[in-house]
């Protein structure tokens, strides 16, 4: 039987935790960093500041590379060149809402998060006209971006935050450094990260049933 590719599921709670089962992850992990490289790549020819953030710059950070088995790359902007980025990527950069746009290769997608400043020292991603304090990252400890001292392979030059290990710690806790099985490294709170514990593990294993099916055992 064929290998299929790629399939997607989502699961909704109080926004959507989407699920990719990827039957060839070293080949989605090439994909993302390609399109990680021609990103970054756009975003400093058009003159754009940005820093990789979450998932992207834990898997840099960590192990040099994208995370194997991530389904996406992350970049941040600020709002303040949001409309440059729009402008410069000619139609390539997706406005999927007005704090995240998604640039995509056929198999692979990067997210742009659009963060702002509250004007109280804390950058976030604006939800209703206000900048989400759900997950507080402070100014003075993401700008100015910085370059990334690890072994990355997305480009000769990639932009982290000021200090990537300590907003690394305020994302994903302070045992960041310890790869979790399922999880790219924080026991989150919230309600829809407790029903994506619940699910996941289901999740997990419709993947592994599909993947076995698609290699005939």
């Amino acid at each position: 039987m064929a290998k299929v590719a790629l399939i997607a599921g989502s699961v909704l709670a109080t926004g959507a935790v989407v699920c990719y089962a990827y039957a060839d992850h070293r080949a989605l992990q090439t994909r993302i960093r390609e399109l990680l490289q021609n990103t970054i790549s756009t975003l400093n020819d058009i003159g754009v500041p940005y820093f990789i953030c979450y998932g992207t710059l834990l898997g840099a950070i960590r192990e040099g590379d994208v995370i194997y088995g991530d389904e996406d790359g992350d970049i941040c902007i600020l709002e303040k060149d949001r409309e440059a980025v729009v402008k410069g990527f000619k139609g390539r950069a997706k406005e999927e809402s007005q704090r995240l746009l998604r640039v995509r290769n056929p198999q692979a997608y990067v997210d742009i998060y659009v963060l702002d400043d509250d004007g109280k020292g804390v950058l976030g991603e604006r939800l209703w006209g206000k900048v989400d304090r759900s997950l507080v990252l402070e100014t003075s400890m993401m700008l100015p971006p910085a370059p990334i001292q690890t072994s990355v392979s997305f480009g000769s030059k990639v932009m982290g935050p000021k200090d990537p290990q300590a907003a690394l710690t305020r994302i994903y806790g302070s045992d960041w450094r310890t790869p979790k099985r399922n999880d790219k490294g924080v026991d989150h709170t919230g309600f829809t990260a407790k029903v994506w514990k619940t699910v996941s593990p289901a999740l997990l294993n419709m993947r592994l049933g599909f993947t076995q099916i698609t290699h005939g055992k």
